[in-house]
């Protein structure tokens, strides 16, 4: 693909789809705003809410533009239906929701030590105040004592609150870019099942993903980003609009919540560009369709190999399944070309 193919051709497909996407995209940015607002009264039902509520409603959203044959139509009902489908066998772990949220938390644990220790040896150890804490702290020997020095130090001390802000507000930002990247990439493989005419379990689109990847790491990194280096711009700047806007013109507002209102202003910059990040994915996974299909063959053989070993398949089961396989080549029709 020439440069910027890929950014040309998501925009354009995503106008074209956009009828059809534009009521469960409602559907979706309704229910998200609800989960955010629930959010930042008690962050921590973002447990519960991403992964049964936001990323069931974004694959609904992302199988409708697919899947919905007439562009002329509002698909409503089919978002409903959808996001119940998303639950099955066939979707329900493509996305890695539990090991994308340990990896934003490894990375928010590593950042924020970095920057603590950063930060503190730069700016905060010249702080007169704390420089005054420390030397009272020396000398005492009381715990309850020194606990209430430090509860009062943190309270009052400007540059130590100022410092933790940033802390809390950038590392939470980098944890949230994990988590994003983690879902865009885990989400390419849904294409597979959208459009094949043999879906597959989850557990074995995952292991042929996985190693599709794998085999063609660089490509598919150099591709990911050409569709997706807009996206990542606007994601930075919605946080650091919403962070700031909170920082700067909300009172009795805790660094929690800073970080939620920088993750709500990301989520507002590019709701409008959800169409362009499924056309752009899908246009993507066209290329590497193929490989899907060569590396599901590849796996199927040597699965067979192996029942064969333990003479638990039959001569005519093995042609039945090579040929079912193999039937998987065929490229499927044009989605566009259906709709004429």
């Amino acid at each position: 693909m020439k440069k910027n193919s890929i950014l040309k051709q998501g925009f354009k497909e995503a106008k074209n789809r956009f009828i059809i996407v534009s009521l469960p995209l409602s559907f979706f940015v309704l229910l998200t705003i609800l989960m955010f607002i629930i959010g930042f009264i008690a962050p921590i039902t973002f447990i519960f809410t991403i992964p049964f509520v936001v990323i069931p409603s974004f694959f609904a959203v992302s199988a409708i533009n697919t899947i919905a044959p007439n562009k002329n139509t509002h698909e409503g009902l089919g978002f409903f239906i959808m996001f119940r489908a998303y639950f099955t066998q066939l979707f329900r772990g493509g996305y890695k929701v539990i090991i994308g949220f340990l990896k934003s938390l490894a990375v928010f644990i590593i950042s924020s030590a970095i920057l603590s220790a950063i930060l503190t040896t730069t700016i905060l150890n010249k702080d007169p105040q704390f420089i005054d804490f420390r030397n009272q702290v020396a000398v005492m020997t009381d715990a309850n004592q020194i606990a209430e020095a430090l509860t009062n130090f943190m309270n009052t001390n400007v540059t130590f609150n100022k410092i933790s802000i940033i802390i809390n507000g950038v590392s939470s930002f980098l944890a949230f870019y994990m988590f994003a990247h983690h879902f865009a990439v885990n989400s390419f493989k849904y294409n597979y099942n959208f459009i094949a005419s043999l879906p597959l379990p989850m557990q074995d689109l995952n292991l042929i993903h996985k190693n599709v990847v794998k085999q063609n790491r660089r490509e598919f990194y150099k591709d990911y980003y050409k569709a997706n280096w807009l996206l990542a711009i606007l994601l930075v700047l919605g946080y650091a609009g919403g962070f700031l806007i909170s920082y700067f013109f909300i009172n009795n507002i805790d660094m929690v919540q800073m970080s939620v209102i920088g993750l709500f202003g990301s989520f507002i910059v590019l709701m409008l560009f959800v169409p362009y990040f499924l056309n752009a994915s899908q246009i993507t996974f066209s290329k590497y369709r193929s490989k899907y299909v060569e590396t599901l063959i590849t796996l199927t053989k040597e699965s067979i190999e192996e029942l064969k070993k333990t003479q638990t398949i039959t001569e005519e089961k093995e042609k039945e399944v090579l040929k079912l396989i193999e039937s998987q080549k065929e490229e499927p029709e044009d989605k566009d070309k259906e709709n004429k």
